[in-house]
């Protein structure tokens, strides 16, 4: 009794979180991202991490690019929550409040998210997301995805970057063409040796 009661409490489990994983393979990088959001059904409160690692080919200089970004979010209304985050990167650690609106809805999601940096440097950090799946048949999709995010600390030091994705997904799967964080409304830096081929997984 108590293995069938630990069985029906994992699905319950599984059944409330998603996990994603993503690759793109560039010139002479591979970026690796790896996605866990969990629900607390019971509550209005839900978990995101994003982790992000940057290698060469052979697996190597792994530290010196990488990303670990967790959330937790308090949902105040269908679609608007308040958010608390902690950050580690290659370079530092930051601390930040703020909050998110996600419109989900016909294979279309859009999320805007502004938040404070309350450490060490204090600046307005937005993120913004757009993700698009537009039906070929019951199990193929065409898959687009955009981001930018933009910061500044109101003297002057301002910086917008974005990034694509551009491909089909069959079922669980997405692949196709992509392009890695670069300034955004400007070519110039995006060199063509860094678009690159990424496949991704939804496992839950």
């Amino acid at each position: 009794m108590i293995f069938i009661g630990m069985l029906f409490g994992m699905q319950s489990f599984l059944q409330s979180q998603n996990i994603s994983m993503e690759s793109t393979f560039m010139n002479e990088k591979i970026k690796h991202q790896y996605i866990f959001f969990k629900d607390f059904e019971a509550t209005k409160f839900s978990f995101f991490n994003l982790t992000s690692i940057s290698t060469d080919y052979n697996f190597g200089r792994v530290s010196e690019s990488y990303l670990l970004d967790n959330f937790v979010f308090y949902e105040i209304k269908k679609g608007v929550s308040l958010a608390a985050e902690a950050a580690l990167n290659q370079e530092a650690h930051s601390l930040a409040v703020g909050a998110r609106y996600t419109y989900n809805k016909n294979n279309f999601r859009f999320t805007f998210f502004p938040s404070y940096r309350i450490l060490d440097k204090r600046y307005l950090y937005t993120r913004m997301l757009l993700e698009y799946k537009s039906p070929i048949s019951r199990q193929v999709h065409v898959y687009f995805r955009g981001q930018v995010n933009g910061s500044t600390d109101f003297s002057g030091n301002n910086k917008l970057t974005n990034l694509y994705r551009l491909g089909l997904q069959y079922k669980n799967i997405r692949f196709g063409l992509g392009t890695p964080w670069f300034k955004a409304l400007s070519a110039k830096p995006l060199k063509l040796e860094l678009f690159g081929f990424f496949i991704g997984l939804n496992i839950l």
